[in-house]
């Protein structure tokens, strides 16, 4: 999970201070030479004046600086990746987050038939909100697991989730299944983008199919979705260990297993895990 802070800073403040000079030039008109044969209880009046005038302006730049002051615009931004669950704390000058999620990816399936392969795990989902957040405030951060591999049908992989799991979330992908008489697993579907949260969402690709055969190979486990793409999915009919590349941002998912091998692990962010070989 990704989290890009946008910062608010303060604007520069620029005071126009015209009604400074135009007060100068009424303080030099009061010393003109009309004024200078005054009394000395004009002086006085005069300076109380002046003083008076200085005050207002005073005020108002003050005003000026208190209505000035609160501006703000955005200044940059700072990205914090996270692999693991967590609390983060908004820190001040911070408004609003753009988070990005990826779903875990489901783990391979098993072989306990000793012949045909087990099928590839599916992908995570992407999704992506930006939204407002409140300084000092402690924000709940659930970043989803692989699945569990073993004998049998993998495990799916967990959801991604900022704040809680209504407000923006990533579905894991699924386990793919273990050989099952004679026949190569089943792959496991990826997180889908109709089940995630979010402004922008991306499905995970499929696991590719078990292959059927004495000496079978596992089928390779599907992509996470990218950022602006769906993730890459396995054959349905086995051909290949190879997991297929993942769209931009996405993670690769783990090849298949050949003959009495376990399948590779999927590549960080939510590619799904490789199928065992028989």
């Amino acid at each position: 999970m990704k989290t890009f802070l946008r910062k608010s800073g303060i604007f520069a403040i620029v005071l126009v201070i015209a009604n400074l000079f135009s007060s100068n030039a009424a303080f030099k008109g009061r010393h003109s030479s009309s004024n200078i044969n005054r009394p000395l209880h004009s002086l006085t009046s005069y300076f109380g004046e002046t003083l008076l005038l200085f005050l207002k302006n005073v005020r108002l730049i003050i005003i000026l600086l208190t209505s000035f002051l609160p501006s703000q615009k955005s200044v940059g931004q700072t990205t914090i990746p996270f692999n693991s669950s967590t609390t983060w704390t908004c820190p001040i000058g911070v408004n609003s987050v753009t988070v990005q999620c990826w779903g875990g990816g489901g783990a391979g399936g098993g072989n306990t038939s000793g012949d045909d392969g087990g099928g590839g795990g599916g992908g995570g989902a992407y999704s992506m909100s930006t939204i407002a957040v409140v300084p000092g405030t402690v924000y709940t951060i659930n970043v989803g697991a692989g699945g569990n591999r073993g004998t049998g049908t993998g495990g799916s992989g967990s959801d991604s989730w900022f704040l809680s799991n209504a407000t923006i979330l990533a579905k894991g992908g699924n386990g793919g299944s273990a050989t099952v008489g004679g026949i190569g697993g089943a792959f496991g579907n990826g997180g889908t983008a109709a089940s995630s949260i979010g402004t922008v969402k991306f499905s995970g690709g499929n696991g590719g199919t078990g292959r059927n055969s004495a000496t079978g190979q596992g089928g390779p486990g599907g992509s996470s979705a990218g950022t602006a793409a769906n993730g890459t999915s396995g054959a349905t009919t086995w051909s290949t260990v190879t997991a297929a590349a993942a769209p931009t941002g996405g993670g690769i998912g783990g090849n298949g297993g050949n003959s009495g091998n376990n399948g590779s692990v999927g590549s960080v962010p939510g590619g799904g895990g490789g199928g065992a070989g028989d």
